[in-house]
């Protein structure tokens, strides 16, 4: 009886099939396939922009006498990239820490970057010390990450508040900050637009306010930012807006009012109104007579 005849196959066909690799191994497998999402491509796009920004024409970093330039380019892209996301001062000096390795000649500080002021205009009214920084100034960021989203003589509303607290147990010394926040706008955390310090709460709010009253018209009235001419405007919250909305019959809830006597000219005057507590502010109810 032969191999053929035992085994049911020949001895050369038993070699071939000894080192053949089985269908089942990595050398048939089929090749793994990558799925490309559609955000998976506007995300390489939006690299591809960022990208291009930051290299020459050519994408390349040019030749040795345009070094400076390419260094002070690099300095502004990044400085751009971190007022447009918002990026901390913190982690804008981290991410210097490590560029300085490759960039020895960039700064090592955020704020060197960013040309941030170390000296402030501090004046004395209002019975204290008090520092305005502005309302546009203070919102720059906020508004240059959302300017795709502003339109053209569009009107953002500013929400403020003001409050007191103290700064040591030992001590009447206050801080009164303004802060704002556009509501208009998906903005999370207020911005200080004034802060004033004192032994104790400002003498005058006319006084404390006549910065911030002063910039608030001139924004009222209309401002340029980038291409487009926008307003700022005080926002007001409604009581209720059920079954229809309070601001309809002028009743509002107010952040914060003054008890200070103060003189003003008739023609300022809006209205007469009654104000209740309500919860850390007031409701602002007119008078019908």
């Amino acid at each position: 009886m032969t191999d053929m005849d035992v085994t049911g196959i020949g001895a050369d066909d038993r070699v071939l099939s000894e080192n053949t690799v089985p269908p089942s191994s990595a050398a048939h497998a089929m090749p793994e396939v990558q799925v490309v999402t559609e955000e998976d491509m506007e995300l390489e796009a939006d690299f591809d922009d960022v990208y291009s920004d930051w290299c020459d024409g050519d994408g390349t970093s040019g030749s040795d006498s345009e070094n400076d330039d390419d260094l002070t380019s690099l300095s502004d892209n990044i400085a751009n990239w971190a007022v447009s996301f918002g990026i901390s001062i913190v982690a804008l000096t981290a991410l210097l820490s490590i560029l300085h390795v490759t960039h020895p000649n960039l700064p090592k500080d955020g704020r060197t970057l960013l040309k941030t002021k170390t000296h402030y205009a501090i004046q004395e009214k209002a019975g204290g010390n008090y520092h305005h920084f502005g309302i546009l100034s203070s919102l720059k960021t906020t508004m240059s990450k959302y300017a795709k989203t502003l339109a053209e003589g569009m009107t953002l509303g500013l929400q403020i508040n003001i409050d007191g607290l103290p700064l040591f147990k030992s001590s009447t010394v206050q801080l009164w900050p303004i802060l704002g926040l556009l509501v208009t706008i998906p903005m999370k955390e207020p911005v200080v637009i004034g802060a004033y310090c004192g032994p104790k709460k400002p003498s005058s709010a006319t006084e404390f306010l006549s910065d911030f009253v002063n910039e608030l018209q001139e924004l009222e009235a209309g401002f340029c930012f980038g291409d487009k001419n926008l307003k700022i405007e005080l926002h007001t919250s409604p009581f209720y807006t059920y079954p229809f909305s309070s601001d309809r019959m002028n009743i509002f809830v107010v952040n914060d009012a003054s008890d200070e006597l103060k003189s003003v000219e008739v023609s300022a005057l809006r209205q007469k109104c009654v104000a209740l507590p309500y919860r850390d502010g007031f409701v602002a109810i007119p008078l019908l007579h």
